[in-house]
């Protein structure tokens, strides 16, 4: 079956090279290889890829990708600015997909609450799997109670950031192993539950959340939100092909739901 993805305006930002970091924009992805984790904590079904080809047309009819969701529900393209948060920024902005999907309408969620708490407030660089274990640590605070990128050490003792933090956890979720390219595309491509994935680029320093796959030009490879807000790319979008969008670490963001305490 021959397909291309009709990935319209986003075709016009094709990554190829590192890119310009955008003033008052950083980057901050940063892991050591050796532990990322190999096995995945929730398996989910593997396509091959002669099947890729059928999945992505099914995804286009009934406009059911990660991608759709974020642009149909005009989930918010989030602006890390200069803090180096773009690992959390990425995970956050795949917990906020996952309320779309859900409930038809995504809450603003500040990444600088559990980056900030995590991070005893320094401004450092991270990786996916740690960004999630500091949302299950310490949830995610909408920004009407903790703005974007605040570094105020005292919003996390206030009530109402505990509460509003409380709400929200990422509670299922998939480790991909390192360069598991085929492990994206699959979560990507899931008929019945397709899943936006954070991809750690080591090649650019930077995380990004992946949200559909494509064919284009020959070549397979992923669309992609950003976290330096809506000026950037195709309003905040863009699109990695072949080896350039095949990610040092993955993680798969399943679900989301209010935090145990």
């Amino acid at each position: 079956m021959s397909f291309e993805s009709n990935i319209g305006r986003l075709a016009n930002n094709i990554i190829t090279e590192v890119p310009d970091t955008p003033a008052m924009q950083t980057r901050g992805f940063r892991v050591d290889e050796s532990l990322i984790m190999r096995s995945s904590s929730v398996q989910g079904p593997r396509y091959d890829r002669k099947d890729w080809p059928e999945l992505m047309a099914l995804q286009e009819k009934e406009r059911t990708s990660p991608l759709h969701i974020h642009q149909d529900y005009k989930v918010p393209v989030l602006s890390q600015k200069s803090t180096n948060y773009c690992w959390m920024f990425g995970t956050v902005a795949g917990a906020m997909n996952r309320y779309a999907m859900m409930d038809g309408v995504a809450p603003l969620l500040s990444p600088a609450g559990p980056a900030c708490q995590g991070k005893n407030y320094r401004n450092e660089g991270g990786w996916g799997e740690e960004a999630v274990g500091y949302i299950k640590q310490f949830g995610i605070p909408t920004q009407d109670v903790w703005p974007n990128c605040s570094f105020n050490e005292d919003l996390h003792t206030r009530p109402s950031v505990r509460n509003s933090a409380n709400k929200h956890s990422v509670v299922q979720f998939e480790m991909l192993g390192r360069y598991d390219f085929d492990g994206t595309m699959s979560a990507l491509l899931c008929p019945y539950n397709s899943s936006p994935v954070t991809l750690g680029l080591s090649w650019w320093g930077h995380l990004v959340l992946g949200l559909q796959a494509i064919r284009y030009a020959g070549e397979w490879g992923i669309a992609f939100v950003n976290s330096w807000d809506y000026d950037w790319g195709e309003g905040g979008y863009g699109v990695l092909l072949g080896e350039k969008a095949n990610p040092t670490e993955a993680v798969v963001i399943k679900s989301i739901k209010p935090r145990r305490i």
